[in-house]
């Protein structure tokens, strides 16, 4: 009776858990666990009716708790060029309903993201090539999106200065959508926001901040009080960038007007090379935003800031733990030139994943890897999501309502073709145990 007490008492210390296994396909070369890490479940194909390269992906969940789409650029048999498609589960990722067309334009699309506002309904927004030049261009889901016959709406033609890219959106307080992206020539292209008070059925325009030389990469948050959160990257010469933020707050006419500019990455510890790649997230008011530092190719780690109030002042932000990859990440070829990271909160942990190779592994193909908060970051080791036979990169996440739940979605490329993979997080299941006298 004595061994057996001290056995199960030994358990208890320990924190033994029992947790659903990884599927043979999610296995990572050398499996580990990190006691904070999502299980991943199977992987999905959610693009295998394309006919050509199917490309950055972005996911949402709805605020059903039930539906969730995924969004990327592809092309099908009937496409005489790329266009922005979406497939959408109604089972939490379960099942799914096959892919389907935002908008057939016969011209190339690509960089398309999309949000859910508060009612459920999907605003879309991308770039499309015009002659000469390209165009931004939004479009709201009535009723079935692709298949709707609704208009788009253009809410830039950048004719003159063909430089138009990394459009992102977000929805708040029921009626308003806004939109940053990057515009400009070759040689200083600043960040823009459009904002929409009617759920996107008129727009309105303007600059955030004309920055030099080089704005790019934005990623745009919205906080518990409306208030919008961007940050992107900018060139500072000698071919090293910074990480900047700037904060949107509404007036009284829901108008949005824009702090000064405050470079976050100078609060980096210990400092950073190059700043590349920005993510952002929220939770209530808190801002966490993640970056990759950029040494050399083969020599790229991944960085975490956070600001929990008065964000426009560069003092609020803190780093702490950091580097949070445990080693050096490289990348394989110039498309993705760099670290690309996605950043979430789910059940009060805070994860960053990102696309990276790691040298010694037989080649010089990225994975999708992670690290977490509640693991106190690169103390544990990382968590491997894929194995390196094909690339794996632009990971993107999303984590709805601190519920524990986490969406993953990335390209995966082999060599004859691009495809958009999805999984998400098992359920943990812990075990009772029981002190019997």
């Amino acid at each position: 009776m004595m061994m057996r007490r001290l056995l199960v008492l030994t358990l208890v210390l320990l924190g033994l858990t029992a947790v659903w296994p990884k599927p043979s396909a999610a296995k990572p070369d050398t499996p580990t666990m990190i006691n904070a890490a999502p299980v991943w479940g199977n992987f999905e194909d959610l693009s295998e009716a394309a006919t050509g390269d199917s490309t950055r992906p972005y996911v949402q969940a709805a605020p059903n708790g039930t539906d969730i789409t995924v969004v990327f650029t592809s092309q099908t048999g009937g496409d005489t060029a790329r266009n922005p498609y979406f497939n959408t589960s109604t089972d939490n990722g379960d099942t799914w309903n096959g892919m389907q067309p935002i908008r057939t334009s016969g011209t190339p699309s690509s960089n398309v993201q999309f949000t859910y506002d508060s009612a459920g309904k999907r605003h879309a927004v991308w770039i499309e090539t015009i002659d000469p030049g390209a165009a931004l261009v939004y479009k709201r889901d009535d009723s079935a999106w692709g298949l709707d016959g609704t208009a788009v709406f253009t809410i830039t033609e950048n004719v003159v200065t063909p430089l138009l890219f990394s459009p992102q959106i977000v929805a708040s307080g029921g009626s308003f959508l806004d939109i940053i992206w990057a515009q400009g020539d070759l040689a200083n292209p600043s960040i823009y926001h459009a904002r929409s008070k009617d759920n996107g059925s008129n727009w309105a325009s303007s600059a955030i901040t004309i920055t030099l030389p080089t704005s790019g990469s934005p990623a745009l948050a919205v906080d518990a009080n409306g208030v919008l959160h961007a940050v992107w990257e900018e060139a500072v010469g000698g071919g090293l960038s910074v990480i900047y933020y700037a904060q949107g707050a509404p007036d009284s006419s829901d108008n949005i007007t824009w702090s000064n500019v405050v470079r976050i990455s100078d609060r980096a510890v210990p400092a950073i090379t190059s700043a590349k790649q920005p993510d952002i997230a929220t939770a209530g008011t808190t801002l966490y935003v993640s970056f990759a530092d950029r040494v050399a190719e083969d020599d790229q780690r991944v960085y975490q800031l956070v600001c929990s109030a008065a964000c426009a002042t560069l003092a609020n932000w803190t780093s702490a733990n950091n580097p949070i990859t445990t080693q050096s990440l490289g990348v394989k070829a110039n498309d993705p030139f760099d670290i690309s990271s996605t950043i979430v909160r789910s059940k009060n942990c805070t994860y960053v994943y990102y696309h990276g190779s790691i040298a010694g592994l037989g080649n010089d193909n990225e994975m999708v890897l992670g690290t977490n908060s509640c693991d106190n970051w690169a103390a544990s080791p990382m968590d491997q999501v894929t194995v390196t036979n094909v690339r794996s990169i632009f990971p993107v996440m999303t984590a709805p309502d601190n519920g524990g739940q986490i969406y993953l979605v990335f390209e995966q490329v082999s060599e004859s073709a691009s495809s958009i993979v999805f999984t998400k997080n098992g359920v943990r299941v812990f075990l009772p145990v029981i002190l019997k006298n």
